[in-house]
C-alpha cells in the first residue's frame, strides 16, 4: 500500500511490512508499477522504488496528473492538458479538470462536464459522454458518475446503471465500487452483480483484487479489509488519500 497523510507525509509499505516516508509536504500521488510519482505543490517528481533518487519531471504550474507505464499526462492551473514527449509537453486539450490513462488511451473531463476519449498521443479526441462529475478507466473500461448522482459504465453504445446516489466510482479486477452521497462503501464483482455493502461513513477508498483500503470517520482512519463482514484492520489516522498495490 501506499498512503498520502493529511500532513503532506508519503508513505509507502515495503515487502516487510514496514512503512517509510519517502516525501513531505506531498499533495498528490500515484505509483505505477516500480516507478513513484509525487506532487509538490505545482512541481512533479519521480522516483524508481523506495531507495530512488526522485528527479523532478516539471517544475511548475501541475493541478493533477495520471500515469501510465511510461506516459505521464498531467493538466496545469490554466486547465490545460500536456504529456510528456523527451523533454518537452506538448498541448492536448484545454479546460481540463481532469485525466486518467489506461494502456495508450487518454480520458479527459472538461470544464463543461463532458468527458473525451482519444487513443494514442496523436489521435483525434472523440465525445463520450457529456454530463460527467468524476470519472474511472481501468482495462478499456470506462465508469463515470453523471451530475445527477448516477452511475454508469460504458457497453458498446449504452451506458448500463451501476450505482445511485454516487459520489465517487472505482474499476478494478472486473469489480465495480461506489461511494454513495450517504457515505456507504458498496463493491459489485462484474456489472451484472449484487452491490455488497462494505463500510458505513466511507470517504475514499482503493482496492486490489481482495484488498480493500477505507478511508472514513471524522477521523479519517484507513483500515484494510479482504471480506465485506471481515474486521477492517487500522493502519493509521489522518489520511488524505490511499493506494492498494
Amino acid at each position: 500500500m501506499a498512503l498520502l497523510k493529511d500532513n503532506g507525509d508519503l508513505k509507502v509499505q515495503k515487502t516487510n511490512g514496514t512503512w517509510v516516508t519517502i516525501m513531505h509536504n506531498v499533495t498528490n500521488f500515484q505509483v505505477n508499477q516500480d516507478k513513484i510519482f509525487a506532487q509538490q505543490g505545482g512541481a512533479l517528481w519521480r522516483k524508481t522504488g523506495v531507495a530512488g533518487a526522485w528527479t523532478r519531471i516539471r517544475g511548475s504550474g501541475v493541478k493533477s496528473f495520471s500515469v501510465e507505464g511510461d506516459q505521464v499526462a498531467v493538466v496545469l492551473t490554466d486547465g490545460t492538458l500536456h504529456y510528456k514527449s523527451r523533454s518537452s509537453w506538448p498541448l492536448m486539450l484545454r479546460n481540463v479538470t481532469a485525466v486518467d490513462l489506461d494502456g495508450d488511451k487518454f480520458v479527459a473531463r472538461q470544464a463543461d462536464s463532458t468527458l473525451r476519449i482519444k487513443t494514442g498521443a496523436n489521435g483525434s479526441w472523440r465525445l463520450l459522454r457529456s454530463d460527467v462529475r468524476t470519472f474511472d478507466i481501468e482495462d478499456g473500461v470506462v465508469a463515470v458518475v453523471q451530475n445527477d448522482g448516477t452511475a454508469r459504465y460504458k457497453k458498446g453504445n449504452s451506458w448500463p446503471v451501476l450505482f445511485r446516489q454516487a459520489a465517487a466510482v472505482v474499476y478494478d479486477d472486473g469489480r465495480f465500487g461506489a461511494i454513495q452521497t450517504d457515505g456507504t462503501l458498496r463493491i459489485k464483482i462484474g456489472p451484472g452483480g449484487s452491490a455488497t455493502k462494505w463500510a458505513d461513513g466511507a470517504l475514499r477508498f482503493d482496492f486490489r483484487v481482495s484488498r480493500v483500503g477505507i478511508i472514513k470517520g471524522v477521523d479519517k482512519r484507513l483500515c484494510l479489509k479482504k471480506s465485506p463482514t471481515g474486521a477492517c484492520s487500522l493502519i493509521t489516522t489522518g489520511v488524505k488519500a490511499v493506494q492498494v498495490l
